[in-house]
């Protein structure tokens, strides 16, 4: 029995040798962290010939559909740099190809045209591409914006004041319609206000006359409560008009 058993033993041993090692490797392939795919950046216009390479970072809280190019003075932009598909949206970046085109006084500057997701259109005027390789898309209002590090000025730099100013150029009554337009809003944001308010006194006012309707109707139950047991109490003595009918016909 002995010689026959040992081999079996030896067979179970093995098995359950191997089960084990099997378990292991699965619990620590189970444990290795899964590699997550990183999101690629966008890449808008084409990067071939001559091209600056400007990193952008869109934070106009708005999405970006739309980009295209001019130099100074030229009555119209290029086509769309993006792909009928793209959308560049707030808080990501990207990467923009600009082809390199020298205006007449041998600047590399140009306009962007900014298409957003809602409709809105800002156009950016004058900027100087050899200054910056890395910038900020913002927007103050309806005017676009952007924010970079200059080269030559060793500092942030900022198109707003640039940028306001083109904008009113443009439209002169500008700067005057947005202040109404901003007014306004104040306005409405105010009379908002000024009903939620009235609506809040109104519902306070209701609930103490409420308040008060109800312990008024309290102190009523109270009392004609006490009236009725008082009541209860006390010997009911006769009328006096049928006392005295009685004593008339006694007399008769």
């Amino acid at each position: 029995m002995q010689n026959l058993a040992s081999p079996t033993m030896r067979r179970l041993t093995v098995f359950a040798l191997c089960a084990f090692l099997a378990l292991c490797l699965a619990g620590c392939a189970t444990d290795e962290p899964v590699a997550q795919a990183q999101p690629q950046t966008l890449e808008i216009g084409e990067n071939a010939g001559d091209v600056y390479s400007v990193a952008l970072s869109n934070s106009s809280g708005k999405s970006v559909v739309s980009m295209s190019v001019k130099l100074p003075g030229d009555e119209s932009f290029s086509a769309n740099l993006m792909s009928s598909d793209a959308h560049l949206k707030d808080g990501e970046d990207a990467i923009v190809y600009v082809p390199k085109q020298a205006t007449e006084d041998g600047t590399y500057v140009i306009d962007l045209k900014v298409v957003f997701g809602d409709g809105g259109v800002s156009v950016l005027h004058h900027l100087d591409l050899e200054e910056f390789s890395a910038a900020t898309l913002l927007l103050n209002g309806k005017i676009g914006y952007v924010t970079y590090q200059g080269k030559s000025a060793n500092r942030m730099i900022s198109t707003l004041d640039l940028q306001t100013y083109y904008y009113n150029l443009e439209d002169p009554t500008a700067a005057a319609r947005d202040k109404a337009e901003e007014e306004e809003e104040k306005r409405r944001l105010e009379k908002l206000e000024e009903d939620l308010k009235a609506t809040e006194e109104q519902q306070a006012a209701d609930a103490t006359t409420s308040s008060d309707g109800t312990k008024t109707a309290t102190e009523e139950n109270a009392q004609t409560k006490v009236t009725t047991n008082d009541t209860q109490g006390m010997d009911i003595e006769d009328d006096p008009i049928e006392v005295n009918q009685d004593e008339d016909l006694s007399d008769d």
